[in-house]
């Protein structure tokens, strides 16, 4: 028994450098059988056993990052993995005769690859992949090629309403050369546009939903479609851009708010309309250079630097007003135009002019006429109405009593209300078409999968 088993143990340590050499030498063999001989192997030339017949390339997406949306720029930055499969007959063996090696992984340089490129990419096309990129032989024909590639494509940006936009973003493969009588590219999996097994959520954008779609028309070039509906996410405009906005609209009527004798209305008035256009340029910097859409922010903004403009205007012609000379009389129809401007804005006038009106008593005794009748009587005699002596008196010292500065605080006090109205309309208008129309009319894939494990 004892040499039985030490007969075992010499045989397997004999035998065990044989078996490994055996092993080397079938991949020496089976790499030299494949591509030493030029004549049985050309990787230029189609692998295709009928000419009439196209190879047909199987393509799966694996989608790995969002890295950037560009929207300056107009494109989309991604990190991917695109597996493609198909046939070589010509690189097939039988394992038997190679120590049962049924793969053998070779360098993508030696083999036919398909001419497939990104044809939306904005940089130089060129083969995917790199010429050391290893690609999986099986022993019945059929290769795998797994390029791992960072796709910078065009994409149109919509602005209509950013920062509350979605967009809509493609990635598309085809062949450089071949039709689609040469090479067909279908899809591994068509209920399924594509994987995100190992994606990573993007900390500006959501992945809402994807869609893929492959098209082989006859005469063309043969093509896959992979499709990104994407949504912007929106704290960080609404924290930094949004609301600081909305605040600083309710500070453009505080300038008529101001006394014109403390001398702060011009420079706060100056320090708005600054305020907006510099918020102005932050929005202008982040959105394209394009006159095909009209962002919805940019257009409040520039409606909100107008009327700071004009308020710095106005507020110009009130100052004017307030420190004219009070030997200069005021005329009739600005008198007129102040007390209409009064019962508009609730202006209460001053005591003093209340005290300055003719009794009830007063005006009875100075409508007694020299004959001692009532003068209202003897008006009702003649046939005419006449104004009383009591309300000829009130009424010019009502109208002495209006003074250029109180026309000046009757302004002030009906342009604050009149642009905090106007300011308060226009800031709840922007937000309502920017928060519900970019939803209502969010792009949708025409193809699409919603995604819902993405955030």
């Amino acid at each position: 028994m004892e040499n039985k088993m030490s007969l075992l143990i010499v045989s397997l340590f004999v035998l065990s450098p044989l078996t490994q050499a055996a092993v080397k030498r079938d991949y020496y063999n089976l790499y030299k059988y494949l591509f030493d001989d030029v004549e049985f192997y050309n990787k230029n030339v189609r692998p295709a056993v009928n000419e009439s017949h196209p190879i047909i390339v199987n393509v799966n997406f694996y989608l790995s990052s969002i890295i950037d949306v560009d929207e300056k720029e107009q494109t989309l930055v991604t990190t991917a993995t695109v597996q493609m499969t198909w046939d070589d007959n010509y690189l097939s063996w039988d394992p038997n005769s190679y120590g049962g090696l049924s793969t053998l992984l070779v360098p993508q340089m030696n083999i036919y690859l398909p001419d497939l490129i990104v044809s939306n990419s904005v940089r130089t096309r060129a083969q995917m992949g790199f010429p050391q990129q290893r690609v999986r032989l099986r022993y019945d024909g059929q290769i795998t090629w797994e390029p791992s590639i960072l796709l910078v494509t065009a994409c149109d940006i919509d602005i209509t309403y950013f920062p509350f936009d979605t967009q809509i973003c493609h990635i598309k493969f085809e062949t450089a050369v071949s039709s689609n009588e040469e090479i067909l590219l279908k899809l591994v999996k068509a209920d399924i546009p594509f994987s995100l097994d190992d994606f990573a959520p993007n900390g500006q954008w959501i992945l809402k939903s994807k869609s893929s779609e492959d098209h082989n028309f006859k005469g063309h070039k043969a093509s896959v479609v992979f499709g990104l509906q994407l949504q912007r996410r929106r704290v960080f405009y609404v924290l930094n851009i949004v609301l600081p906005i909305f605040f600083l609209s309710l500070t453009a009527s505080l300038v008529f708010a101001l006394p014109a004798d403390e001398g702060e209305k011009m420079g706060t008035g100056i320090t708005v309309l600054l305020a907006f256009a510099v918020y102005l340029t932050i929005v202008s910097d982040l959105v394209p250079n394009t006159s095909l859409q009209v962002s919805t922010l940019g257009l409040y903004l520039t409606t909100l630097l107008g009327m700071s403009a004009v308020s710095v205007v106005v507020c110009v012609f009130i100052l004017r007003l307030h420190f004219r000379d009070d030997d200069i009389p005021v005329g009739t129809k600005t008198i007129k135009l102040t007390k209409f401007l009064r019962r508009l804005t609730c202006y209460k006038t001053d005591k003093h002019v209340e005290r300055n009106k003719v009794s009830p008593l007063e005006r009875d005794e100075a409508e007694i006429s020299p004959t001692g009748k009532n003068r209202s009587q003897e008006d009702n005699y003649d046939g005419t109405k006449k104004k009383s002596f009591g309300e000829e008196a009130s009424l010019a010292e009502t109208e002495a009593a209006i003074t250029w500065k109180e026309v000046a605080k009757t302004l002030d006090e009906f342009c604050f209300g009149l642009f905090s109205c106007l300011s308060i309309a226009i800031t709840l208008f922007c937000l309502l078409t920017l928060s519900v129309g970019g939803e209502i009319n969010a792009p949708q894939l025409e193809f699409g999968e919603d995604v819902f494990n993405t955030k």
